[in-house]
């Protein structure tokens, strides 16, 4: 157990950090968002709001058992791929039409997508978990996960075309945009869930990604009931 302790501590000494600053970034811009969107009256049942607490506060524990040691094993990295993706759930606002200086992001084939803050905060997450795979090469630390979520996700796209080839035929589908907008959604779960279960306690992240992403799971909770 020693030895294993002793090679973790080794293989993560080595490991470039600065990536860690952006990852943090875009994360803390999600759950930003998800905080700030208050979600349609009805929208979401109390039940509802009592599960994103509970992800938001098992979370949390995860973060401080073992003093944060917990955020890199499969539970800690499962949790905050959970919790990251549920932030990205709730985050709609801002739009960036909305925001001065970046409207302009919004005109032409990019503003189908109706791009939100939180958009910018998943690519910039992408961003710079690339660059710690360039900077830290090596196999993927949990691959079966991130087989799922790649799989899965492209299972979803390949059923919403087929639905949409379907239906293409019936109806008149040229002028929607709703197909693009739930594609751009599935990617960009996709994309901040492999953020999150690569990046769980690596260095730089550790279990601080967990703190704010539970933090901020049971502040638009909050926030959201008492609207």
């Amino acid at each position: 157990m020693a030895h294993e302790n002793v090679n973790e501590i080794q293989s993560k000494a080595g490991q470039t950090w600065w990536p860690a600053l952006g990852v943090h970034v875009g994360l803390a811009t999600v759950c930003v968002s998800a905080v700030y969107t208050i979600q349609p009256e009805g929208w979401f049942s109390s039940r509802q709001w009592v599960s994103f607490a509970l992800i938001g506060i098992v979370t949390l524990i995860v973060a401080a058992v073992g003093r944060g040691r917990a955020a890199a094993s499969p539970v800690g990295r499962l949790l905050l791929a959970l919790g990251a993706a549920t932030a990205l759930y709730l985050a709609y606002d801002p739009l960036l039409c909305d925001l001065p200086g970046l409207s302009a992001l919004t005109v032409g084939f990019l503003g189908q997508f109706d791009p939100g803050l939180a958009s910018v905060g998943v690519a910039a997450a992408l961003v710079f978990w690339l660059a710690h795979r360039i900077s830290n090469p090596g196999p993927c630390v949990t691959p079966l996960y991130c087989k799922a979520v790649v799989v899965s996700a492209a299972a979803v796209l390949v059923v919403g075309l087929v639905m949409y080839l379907a239906l293409s035929g019936i109806y008149d589908l040229s002028g929607t945009t709703s197909n693009l907008i739930v594609g751009f959604r599935v990617l960009q779960m996709a994309a901040i869930m492999l953020v999150a279960l690569e990046m769980a306690g690596a260095v730089g992240v550790g279990a601080l990604a967990h703190i704010y992403v539970g933090l901020a799971l049971l502040a638009a909770t909050a926030r959201n009931l008492m609207a």
